[in-house]
Order: C-alpha cells, then structure tokens, then sequence
C-alpha cells in the first residue's frame, strides 16, 4: 500500500497536519519537551500529557512534576494508571468544571467571592475493565478520566480518554523497578 500514490498523498498531508499541529505554540510542545528531558536527565523519570485542548481546538501538551503525580504500570510494564494533585483557585475551579458540579463548600466558596482560595483536586485516569475502544460516550472509552475535590470528596468530573494520555519515559531501570535512575543521580551523596 506504501507505494500507491494515493496512501503516499494521504501519508504526507498526515506529516504536514501532524507537524503543524505539534509547531502551533498553543500547543506548548516544544516548553513540555524541554520539561520532559529535564526532568528524565535529573531525576529519571519525566511525565507529559498529551491529549486535545476544546479551548484551543487543538493539541496539549504539558508536563507534570513528579511530586504531584503517582503513575502505575500494567503487567507487560506499561503505564496505564496516572493519579495527580492539583490546587485550583476558586476562580479557577468554576472556570474549569462550572460552578454547578462543584461541592456545596466550593460554591460557598464562590458565593462569598473568595476567588482566590486554594481547592486541592486529584485527577485519576485508570484503566476501565469494561472500556470500549471507539465507545461514543466517553464514560464507556477505556480509560476512565475523574476529577475529585479531596477535602470534600466530591467528584466534579467523570470522563474518558480513548488510550491512555500520558508520556512516562524512564531514563534507565532494573528490574522491578517502577521509576527510573538518571545520570543525575552521580551527583546525589
């Protein structure tokens, strides 16, 4: 099929779009791989997200530092399970999920016009047993994306994602080990 000139077309318009996409500044591309080799030079381990912005109409991509996050690995030693802590102001909190799915706290919160207080929220994307590739309601894709308030225990979002939308590249490991070792780590005492 690679040498039919209609594959060939279509394989380079896919290039052109792709590398489009990826140069877009809006897309943060370039600053998330800085991040990302920083992070696995240093400390071994780097974690980016890559998935689509509906406020930019296109790519996203952005790195998360390893002390807001916890990843899991499937038995072949994939990753396949993210948790990550995230402090959202209040103003921030109704920008990003609207005010009608916050806990009866947060809206307090924002009756009282205290923009600028901090919520800690955990976002958790897992495996779902029962995900459906190609699912067209995104609680049935196979991974499960949820938001929770943690002081409240309020869940403020329950989505999907239809593979798993996180970068965890390990510098170098042994066996069994999870997260990796950098060259960094010579300069450690």
């Amino acid at each position: 099929l690679e040498q039919t000139d209609e594959v060939k077309d279509w394989l380079a318009d896919c290039e052109d779009r792709l590398r489009e996409a990826l140069a877009d500044p809006r897309a943060m591309f370039r600053q998330a791989r800085g991040e990302l080799n920083h992070d696995l030079v240093v400390f071994g381990t780097g974690i980016m997200f890559v998935g689509e912005s509906e406020r930019l109409g296109g790519l996203n991509h952005s790195c998360i530092s390893l002390k807001d996050a916890a990843f899991a690995l499937d038995d072949e030693g994939h990753p396949n399970t993210m948790f990550r802590t995230r402090k959202y102001t209040v103003r921030q909190i109704v920008d990003r999920f609207g005010e009608a799915n916050l806990s009866e706290e947060t809206r307090k919160l924002v009756k009282d016009e205290k923009w600028d207080d901090k919520i800690e929220v955990v976002q958790a994307v897992t495996p779902r047993p029962d995900g459906k590739a190609g699912a067209i309601l995104s609680r049935n894709l196979p991974f499960s994306n949820l938001w929770i308030e943690v002081q409240a225990s309020h869940a403020l979002s329950e989505h999907g994602f239809p593979e798993f939308p996180f970068i965890v590249p390990r510098w170098d490991t042994s066996s069994g080990e999870d997260y990796g070792r950098s060259p960094g780590m010579i300069a450690l005492a």
